[in-house]
Order: structure tokens, then C-alpha cells, then sequence
């Protein structure tokens, strides 16, 4: 975890330090988390009927993941769609999300 921290700490410094980012970055981050959250979100769903079709907590727990990641692609995705509608605010949404 403080090797997590310390990522973080120096990830989002170098952000702060090179600014905002292009429009074409932008649109690959957006088809990207658009992309992962209909991927992450199907898998959940496959995952879970079938844990309860198998009874299976292993499986259970796996969809759990999937649906940590399709809410994590969903935050991007809203995310960057802000920082593209209101790009002076970037350093901003950076720090909240």
C-alpha cells in the first residue's frame, strides 16, 4: 500500500506538472473506459448468474471484481467527460477522482 501511495503521489505530481491533455488523448481515454465498462459489466453479470446457477462463492467473488471494474471504468469515463466539457477544471476532477 505505501508503494501504491507513493505511485499515486508521483503520478499525479507529474500530471500536475505537464498540464492538461490533448484532445486526442482524451478520445482514447473515453473509448477505452466506454469499452471496459460494457466488457467489465457483461462479465459481472455472466459471473453472477452462474455463481448462483453453480452455487459457487469463488465465482460469486470474481463477479464482485468485475463490478469493482466496471464502476472504476464508469468514474473514468464520467470523469474525463467532465474534464472535457469544462477543460480549465482538469487539476481538479485529477485530484477528486
Amino acid at each position: 500500500m505505501i508503494m501504491l501511495g507513493i505511485g499515486v503521489i508521483g503520478s499525479s505530481s507529474n500530471d500536475l506538472r505537464l498540464g492538461a491533455e490533448n484532445d486526442h488523448e482524451m478520445k482514447i481515454v473515453i473509448a477505452i473506459a466506454f469499452t471496459s465498462v460494457f466488457i467489465f459489466g457483461s462479465l459481472a453479470i455472466f459471473k453472477f448468474h452462474y455463481a448462483k446457477l453453480l452455487q459457487s462463492d469463488s465465482l460469486f467473488k470474481d463477479g464482485l471484481c468485475s463490478l469493482i471494474g466496471t464502476v472504476l471504468a464508469g468514474a473514468l469515463f464520467i470523469n474525463t467527460l467532465i474534464i472535457q466539457a469544462y477543460p480549465s477544471v482538469w487539476w481538479l476532477v485529477r485530484t477528486v477522482f
